[in-house]
């Protein structure tokens, strides 16, 4: 990931939050280490950099209102968190980076679970009618890193899957009721991310991605438009939204949680133009922005795509406007 204008700006913003907010003890406002993960997928720990929390405060990384709650149900569903970091009780904190999206996703998402009028206007945006949120798991409408009831994607071959760990996991899953049917909405966040290169089809074991994924994709011939091979989707985000939406079709198969429809969500920031643009050139046929490229892709008559802008569920609520607006 190349350091793009918006990860500057974002960057800068973060870091003056840190030095002002009233929510961190001066200890916390220290340059901090960081793990982050190498484009061979291996993590290593860079700093202190000053847009890092020290390893000792990241819990603060999270809101105060939802920091219990989301250390809690992570902990209760062996969720892993990206860049995670060992807590003093010996359970897993969240990276101490202020720029992790999986962090930013979880905190804008509980907090609008904490005000479901607001959630549910929100994504009546993506399902006309939506007339009511449903629980998932936890009592809670909102769950994160879902990887299905089953192994959809063929991805463990046998083995124990963990909810965000090399497994395709939606980072936060919502179901609403509608008179369109029950449907899911599968959200795929993002904040500073930016792609620069192509993603290898063998992994680092010798597996060839594009087989571990070519079952489900030939047995959905009506997810994409006819003739685009799977190669050309072997570049984030589009790898990333091509799990995403076999998923999904997957889901509204099995009926899981009792759903007729289902959407995938691509949620960006507007200012995120690199990751906006991103089209490899076996896509570009399609449209010239991420969001082009799936509208146009999509052709599944139970499965859609929206492309959503961040910026205002960012100020949804006065505690993450303080954060990140």
């Amino acid at each position: 990931m190349s350091h793009t204008p918006w990860y500057t700006s974002s960057r800068i913003a973060q870091e003056a939050w840190k030095r002002r907010t009233p929510w961190l003890p001066e200890d916390a406002r220290q340059p901090g280490m960081c793990a982050v993960t190498d484009e061979h997928g291996h993590k290593k720990q860079v700093g202190p950099l000053p847009i890092c929390l020290p390893v000792e405060y990241s819990r603060l990384n999270l809101l105060p209102s939802i920091a219990d709650e989301a250390l809690t149900r992570f902990a209760l569903h062996g969720i892993e968190w990206h860049g995670q970091t060992v807590a003093p009780d010996g359970r897993s904190w969240p990276s101490t980076h202020l720029l992790d999206s999986q962090v930013q996703c979880v905190n804008v998402m509980l907090a609008l679970a904490g005000d479901q009028p607001a959630l549910l206007q929100f994504l009546s945006s993506m399902v006309p009618g939506a007339s009511g949120l449903v629980p998932i798991e936890d009592d809670s409408v909102v769950a994160f890193e879902w990887i299905g009831g089953v192994d959809h994607l063929g991805e463990a071959r046998g083995r124990q899957r963990h909810r965000g760990r090399f497994v395709t996991s939606v980072d936060a899953l919502l179901v609403v009721n509608s008179p369109a049917g029950r449907t899911a909405i599968l959200v795929e966040w993002k904040f500073t991310e930016s792609y620069d290169s192509p993603i290898a089809y063998f992994g680092p074991g010798g597996t060839d991605r594009r087989e571990v994924y070519r079952r489900r994709f030939d047995a959905t011939p009506a997810m994409f438009q006819q003739g685009v091979p799977i190669e050309a989707f072997f570049h984030e985000p589009h790898y990333q939204l091509m799990r995403l939406h076999l998923m999904a079709a997957a889901m509204v198969e099995a009926g899981e949680l009792g759903i007729e429809r289902a959407i995938v969500a691509w949620v960006v920031p507007n200012g995120n133009a690199a990751l906006r643009t991103c089209v490899p050139e076996a896509l570009k046929p399609f449209g010239g922005t991420v969001g082009e490229v799936w509208r146009a892709l999509v052709h599944h008559p139970r499965v859609g795509f929206v492309d959503v802008s961040s910026d205002d569920l960012v100020a949804a609520s006065a505690e993450v406007k303080h954060r990140y607006g």
